[in-house]
Formats: C-alpha cells, structure tokens, sequence
C-alpha cells in the first residue's frame, strides 16, 4: 500500500456495494491515484456536468470552516 501526503485529514466513509469498491479500487490503481484524489476529480467532473446547482448545499463554499448562509450551522453540519 502506498501513503500518499497531501495535507488532506478529514475521513469520509461510505457504504457502497462491493461491486463499487472493486471499481473504484482498480480505476484508482490504473492511473495511480489515491482514493481521495481521485473521489476529488470525480465529484469536480459531476459538478461541471451537473451545472452550478450541484456546487453548494446551501450557500456554503467548498472550505469546510465556513457556516452556512441561510441557516448558520456549520459546514459540515449543514443539511439543506
């Protein structure tokens, strides 16, 4: 296994099928990315796809640090 350090230090866990994870796994080691970066280049492909609805929940930016404009909470908190 190979550590990749790129100041990243939040963890995200998922619930996928088994199928998912088997995919994911061989498109990251066929182009030799981690699963961070590319999870990174993934959702940036779905927002550009998506249009501009998809960027934000609800007013907050990408920075996790902020809160949210309509309702205060944090960020990472923030569900609408």
């Amino acid at each position: 296994m190979r550590w990749h350090r790129a100041g990243r230090y939040v963890l995200l866990s998922l619930k996928v099928s088994a199928g998912v994870k088997e995919q994911f796994a061989a498109v990251a080691a066929a182009h030799g990315l981690a699963f961070g970066e590319l999870l990174e280049r993934a959702l940036g492909a779905f927002v550009r796809e998506a249009g501009e609805s998809a960027v934000t929940l609800c007013g907050v930016s990408e920075r996790p640090t902020q809160t949210c404009s309509d309702c205060g909470a944090s960020a990472a908190s923030c569900l609408r």
